[in-house]
């Protein structure tokens, strides 16, 4: 909202000033969500770490060592089976 103060000049210092007050506030306001977006950041990190869940990698690690228990216990519970029919 500019206001007619009598000369072209005047105009054209209020139209400047508007742009960078404008521009001043603009950049506050990115700023503002600059800081926002990094303290959610460090907030969702923070209930992650709180959490004390397992990275990817040591979850596919122990989902193999799981797999091959599985099969080593199928072997011996065969094996079992056979020792015990040897005793009957």
């Amino acid at each position: 909202m500019l206001i007619y103060i009598g000369g072209f000049m005047k105009k054209v210092k209020a139209i400047d000033d508007f742009i960078k007050i404008t521009s001043g506030v603009i950049s506050s306001l990115d700023g503002a969500k600059d800081y926002s977006k990094e303290k959610i950041k460090e907030k969702i990190i923070q209930i992650l770490e709180d959490l004390d869940l397992v990275t990817n990698k040591d979850f596919n690690m122990y989902k193999e060592m799981c797999i091959n228990a599985r099969k080593e216990n199928t072997k011996l519970k065969a094996r079992i089976i056979k020792l015990e029919k040897k005793l009957k």
